[in-house]
């Protein structure tokens, strides 16, 4: 995917499992398309992992409180 509203669509048109995601993207980014996925009834269980570059605490704090099952560190 080249961006987290391409991730959306391809997630609620095919359930998956779990996705992972880089946090820094173009138009969505990472921490976004976890909080819409978690605000979806359709997709608020499906597993999310985030990936970044920018790996501090304050990337890692964002994305655990935002729901991710598992956040850069």
């Amino acid at each position: 995917m080249g961006d987290g509203q391409a991730a959306i669509d391809v997630v609620r048109e095919n359930q998956r499992d779990i996705v992972l995601s880089e946090v820094m993207m173009p138009r969505m980014k990472g921490i976004d398309l976890l909080k819409a996925l978690r605000h979806d009834l359709r997709t608020g269980n499906t597993g999310v992992i985030l990936t970044s570059a920018r790996a501090g605490d304050e990337t890692r704090i964002q994305s655990l409180e935002a729901g991710a099952d598992e956040a850069p560190c």
